[in-house]
């Protein structure tokens, strides 16, 4: 039985028939797939993160200007160019927009310390993340307008604790579970340990927007250092049993 051209032609797609002379290399046709996806992704998730930029800078400017309670989320909607429901897509809430600007204050800052060597004493590494995240909160407009609102509204602060309180104990147990591991202990004291860490940075936090004063990470650093001088010699305390 003969069949249709329009016939063949499908069959040979079906079975991978290539006519003599001409070779078809699936393997470089997928790598090919596989990278304009992964553009199409990149270009995407850079459009995500510049709408959420502008959106975020919009709602801190707002906030400055006018005070945490008089704007709405069609006034930050107006100001970035979004639709109102583009704007739920990225902040349930305004509370939301200054909770982030924090919380990826805290990745920044966990980053920095993850980039440190494993073996390099963990003070020390936290003192070259307070420097970098100095450095860095000097350059970020959006860190900067957060500072200055919670600085003059210190009420707003308890509005956000919740968030950044569980942001900041995930980032230090992370951190102080891969040095205990590089170390060869236990990391199961980790989420202990990161608790203390996590009270004083909230405290410092809490201590900063009651006084009025912008939150520097050097203040973290301090008292850090002064909690571990204080328990450096843990290890020589006898056992009580």
């Amino acid at each position: 039985m003969w069949h249709s051209v329009p016939s063949l032609n499908r069959a040979r797609k079906l079975i991978g028939f290539c006519p003599k002379g001409f070779s078809v290399h699936p393997t470089a046709k997928a790598k090919d797939d596989a990278k304009r996806l992964t553009a199409l992704k990149a270009s995407w998730l850079r459009q995500r993160l510049d709408t959420a930029g502008r959106i975020e800078l919009a709602g801190l400017s707002l906030f400055v200007e006018r005070g945490f309670g008089a704007v709405t989320i069609d006034d930050i909607a107006a100001a970035a160019g979004v639709s109102r429901r583009s704007c739920y897509r990225y902040f349930r809430s305004p509370p939301d927009i200054l909770s982030n600007v924090v919380c990826r204050a805290i990745d920044r800052w966990a980053g920095f310390v993850r980039d440190r060597p494993l073996d390099e004493p963990l003070l020390l590494s936290f003192g070259v993340a307070a420097r970098e995240m100095s450095t860095a909160a000097e350059r970020s407009e959006h860190f900067r307008l957060a500072s200055e609102l919670i600085r003059r509204s210190p009420d707003i602060w308890q509005r956000i604790t919740g968030p950044i309180q569980a942001h900041v104990a995930l980032a230090c147990r992370e951190v102080i579970a891969a040095r205990l591991a590089q170390s060869g202990k236990d990391t199961a004291p980790a989420s202990a340990i990161a608790a203390a860490f996590t009270a004083i940075v909230i405290h410092l936090l809490e201590q900063c927007a009651r006084d009025g004063r912008m939150f520097q990470p050097a203040d973290v650093l301090q008292a850090i250092m002064a909690f571990g001088d204080l328990i450096a010699n843990v290890g020589q305390i006898p056992d009580p049993s």
